[in-house]
């Protein structure tokens, strides 16, 4: 039972990654060990990951910047698997990432950078 445990949490990342469409590119993988397993700290355990959905990106020209707006799906490793996801703008000129809210909103206080060579910057701004 305990090695099926341990196989099961091991290939968590590669059986989500099987179930997802095609249009789907993951941009961030989360890794982390577990103090009540100690070996993870030598071979940490994949606990989460972000998709973005590469067929529903629409790019806009706005004041000689172009702006990709997009959904992230974010996938958390759980004793019952969780998935969020929220839709983003992206400033391919500016490099600055902006979550909206439900209500179309920007959350300007999460605003952060993205590196022109981060994973999700290369699938959103690589056409422009």
């Amino acid at each position: 039972m305990l090695s099926y445990q341990i196989y099961y949490e091991y290939n968590w990342f590669e059986h989500k990654q099987t179930q997802l469409p095609e249009a789907s590119q993951v941009v961030e993988i989360e890794q982390e060990g577990v103090f009540w397993r100690p070996w993870t700290f030598m071979f940490p355990m994949t606990v989460g990951f972000t998709v973005l959905d590469t067929g529903n990106i629409s790019q806009v020209e706005r004041e000689g910047q172009s702006i990709s707006q997009f959904i992230l799906y974010k996938f958390d490793k759980e004793y019952v698997d969780l998935v969020s996801h929220q839709t983003h703008l992206l400033n391919c000129s500016t490099q600055e990432l902006v979550p909206m809210a439900e209500d179309g909103s920007l959350r300007v206080t999460a605003l952060r950078r993205v590196e022109r060579d981060a994973p999700l910057y290369q699938a959103v701004c690589a056409a422009n």
